[in-house]
């Protein structure tokens, strides 16, 4: 059998198909065009649109940057704060260790106070306990004997500086400094 051709018919001239299949290949690179334009627009929008996002992120992250170091700040004036404290404190601290305690030749001396005396004057320093006061010479008279000529673990000796004799009355006025 013969071989049948392929016989378009064509009513237009040879010309126009030539054009026509221009066209087609015109209108199908336009839209291939298209769509690499479109692809194209979609990438560039999703590049635009992550670094609006990652524009955000960076505004979020300084505002918190900001108040990171407005903390930060804040806790080294704190800090500064509680140096100079400390420093303050381990200088009170230091104060407290060199004083001497001063409640105990006190205590010691009043719990040893005859009666018969009454006293005017209490001065005390870190070495000696001066005591000013009135009183009956016999009362007078065991209180100096108690620490005159003699030392105990809080003092170490007396002397007695003046005794006077009242106009008024049969009282003695009297001094006597405690060397501690």
């Amino acid at each position: 059998m013969a071989q049948k051709e392929n016989q378009e018919i064509n009513f237009l001239a040879s010309d126009q198909v030539g054009k026509m299949r221009a066209q087609e290949e015109l209108v199908s690179a336009a839209k291939k065009a298209g769509l690499i334009l479109l692809v194209w627009l979609l990438a560039l929008s999703a590049v635009l649109g992550y670094g609006l996002v990652l524009s955000n992120k960076n505004k979020s992250l300084k505002g918190e940057s900001v108040k990171l170091e407005q903390q930060l700040t804040q806790l080294n004036d704190k800090i500064t704060l509680v140096l100079i404290l400390k420093d303050r404190l381990g200088k009170i601290d230091q104060i407290f260790k060199n004083q001497n305690d001063l409640s105990e030749p006190l205590g010691n001396f009043f719990t040893s106070l005859p009666n018969g005396i009454a006293l005017t004057k209490v001065s005390l320093t870190s070495k000696t306990l001066d005591v000013t006061g009135t009183g009956d010479i016999l009362s007078i008279s065991y209180l100096t004997k108690a620490y005159t000529g003699r030392s105990q673990g809080w003092y170490q000796g007396a002397i007695l500086k003046s005794l006077v004799k009242n106009e008024k009355d049969v009282n003695f006025t009297f001094s006597l400094v405690v060397e501690l």
